[in-house]
């Protein structure tokens, strides 16, 4: 009897597996038709060759939920390790000859004496010089996060008609609209923020921190600190009544659509005869898969925006770190006017990236959102 209970038990067990694996299969070719229905893959043939070699080295080739899965905490590591070494050269050998300057300057003050005048010349002559030294890489700099921040919007622009339209065929159509129509809006006035408005700030706070070191009549360091505090509280008033509206939106909206989806689940299993139960299930088993098919569309649009901006943002770091330095070796050595121009570059990439974070923490948290929402 025990022998044959444990006969029926395995062939129990057996086609358990048997169906399971064939359920998976048959769920897999939904999923990746899906994929390829709503144009999600052409999102990732039209990144760039640099994203996509970030990409790669998560093993990230495509939109596949399996290989976001085996995403490890060593790669993501690697990655961050590999970007931060690629990104603080640059940094190092301009703050190198820039100490250097600070050094001479100093040692020369100490064979001028009491001679004030033609140590203000000499002083003038090295604010110059390093800011002819700074002013170039600061500008590759400021190209590179403005074209981040580009990169990001535009594609924004193309994720959003993806991402509505998977979000409408998984069961949320007033999700998807409230959805599109907002971060449509997010996405070109970012675009038009970014060179409309954040160049032209940045190199204005450069061009007063240059002269304010040069001119002791002339002071524009309040007017720095203002220009610098005003736009981040700006920008960070924006952005939390942006996320919030879009998440009482989302929440409103994914309501109204889990009433819908539980009518059309009822409606099938009473007007449907016999089979109404098992239409009514299979009904939310595809609309499961299609929530899969959304949140992995979400994942990798989260990773692109993270690879697009994360080599800018560490690149940005190493920049106010070697400028923080520099002006503590100048503050060190009593040279003021070198301490005014280097705090003034500080200010000025220390804006531009937090306005980078901020554009970025928005993107992601918007996408983020549509995977927390869940449809009915």
């Amino acid at each position: 009897m025990t022998v044959k209970k444990c006969r029926v038990l395995l062939l129990f067990t057996v086609l358990i597996y048997t169906f399971s694996l064939t359920a998976f299969a048959q769920a897999n070719d939904f999923f990746e038709e899906q994929i390829e229905s709503s144009g999600a893959n052409e999102l990732f043939d039209n990144l760039s060759d640099e994203q996509k070699e970030l990409l790669e080295k998560l093993d990230i080739v495509g939109i596949d939920f399996e290989k976001f899965l085996a995403i490890s905490p060593h790669k993501v590591f690697d990655l961050l390790f590999e970007v931060i070494s690629g990104n603080y050269k640059s940094p190092m050998k301009t703050s190198f000859n820039i100490a250097t300057m600070i050094i001479a300057v100093s040692v020369a003050s100490q064979f001028l004496g009491n001679d004030g005048k033609v140590f203000r010349v000499v002083s003038i002559f090295a604010v110059l010089c390093i800011s002819l030294c700074l002013i170039m890489p600061l500008t590759s700099c400021i190209t590179r996060v403005v074209s981040a921040i580009e990169l990001s919007s535009d594609f924004m622009l193309g994720l959003i008609p993806v991402l509505a339209a998977v979000i409408t065929v998984s069961g949320n159509p007033v999700l998807a609209l409230s959805y599109n129509s907002l971060c449509f809006m997010l996405a070109q006035a970012v675009s038009q923020l970014a060179n409309s408005f954040i160049r032209p700030l940045i190199q204005l706070v450069l061009s007063l921190g240059i002269i304010t070191p040069i001119n002791d009549s002339i002071s524009f360091e309040k007017i720095i600190a203002f220009i610098k505090k005003i736009t981040v509280l700006i920008m960070s008033a924006a952005a939390t009544v942006f996320i919030l509206l879009l998440t009482v939106k989302g929440v409103l909206a994914n309501a109204s659509d889990g009433v819908a989806v539980r009518g059309i689940r009822f409606l099938i299993g009473n007007i449907v005869p016999f089979i109404g139960g098992a239409i009514s299930d299979a009904y939310v088993s595809i609309l499961g898969t299609l929530s899969l098919v959304k949140n992995t569309v979400a994942v990798f649009a989260v990773a692109v925006v993270a690879v697009t901006n994360l080599p800018v943002i560490i690149e940005c770091l190493c920049w106010i770190l070697a400028i923080n330095l520099l002006e503590a070796l100048s503050d060190m050595f009593a040279l003021k006017n070198i301490s005014k121009l280097l705090s003034a570059c500080g200010s000025a990439i220390s804006l531009l990236e937090v306005l980078l974070l901020l554009i970025s923490i928005v993107f992601i948290l918007s996408v983020g959102l549509i995977m927390v929402i869940k449809g009915g």
